[in-house]
């Protein structure tokens, strides 16, 4: 097969915000099925989600010296082994079939324009399962339950069923344990050149909080905030959950592995 051209596209257009998804979040989630729908891209890898998570957490591993260690290191190992516990013994139970995924959708890589969702940065795409693009979907733009309701019916093109429900609830607390892993590693490496102190003890700001002050940082975030978006993710990651099922009109508790 020959060497295929990118044509470059020009969108005039600002990126996605939140109050954008939950306006549209019908047409965002049908406009995702399109690409889930889509004939097999050859160029694609396989599945790598619990390949990445893994390298993250070895990295966290391999860069501590448990016995030179301080308590704010320990803290740290010790809450990023919560993290990948939780997606050890959670990512073989989402549910089996492979598409072609984007793999990093968040606001920068997403725009709403007149001709509905665009989707940029495909670097990350891969064949893999469809719930972590809408996991990752809903947990990057902070997504309430009305919207996640309507981004699921959007997908499906009619209300979700429960187990659709608890395969994507599922998806969003795999993706918050990814970002608090993700946050742990940025927070060692920032020690690694620049020793601080962490503050423990005050409560983690809500994930909403997180994303908009990053969406409005001009600068570099201090040390203190990813520590806390991680354990905001974190958190967010071990909440227990129930859903409520409008076609089935019942509630059950969400339960996983731990």
């Amino acid at each position: 097969m020959g060497k295929i051209e990118p044509e470059p596209v020009y969108i005039d257009e600002p990126t996605l915000t939140p109050g954008d998804a939950k306006c549209h979040a019908r047409e965002i989630g049908a406009g995702l099925h399109i690409l889930h729908a889509s004939p097999k891209n050859p160029h694609l890898g396989d599945a790598k989600y619990l390949d990445e998570a893994e390298y993250r957490y070895r990295f966290l591993q391999d860069r501590i010296d448990p016995k030179q260690s301080s308590q704010q290191i320990s803290f740290l190992l010790n809450d990023a082994a919560k993290a990948i516990e939780f997606i050890r013994d959670n990512a073989p139970h989402l549910a089996s079939g492979q598409v072609n995924i984007h793999g990093d959708l968040h606001p920068q890589n997403l725009f709403w324009t007149h001709d509905g969702l665009k989707m940029i940065d495909w670097e990350s795409t891969v064949w893999d399962n469809p719930y972590l693009d809408l996991g990752r979907l809903s947990t990057s733009l902070a997504l309430d339950d009305d919207a996640d309701m309507q981004l699921l019916e959007g997908y499906f093109g009619r209300i979700a069923t429960q187990e659709e429900e608890r395969q994507f609830l599922l998806s969003k607390k795999l993706n918050y344990a990814h970002h608090a892993l993700i946050g742990f590693k940025i927070v060692l490496c920032i020690l690694e050149q620049e020793p601080q102190p962490l503050d423990f003890i005050s409560g983690a700001p809500s994930w909403s909080a997180c994303l908009d002050s990053f969406s409005r940082a001009s600068e570099r975030m201090p040390l203190q905030f990813f520590y806390d978006y991680a354990r905001c993710a974190l958190e967010m990651c071990l909440k227990p959950e129930r859903i409520i099922c409008e076609a089935e009109t019942t509630t059950s508790e969400l339960r996983f592995f731990r």
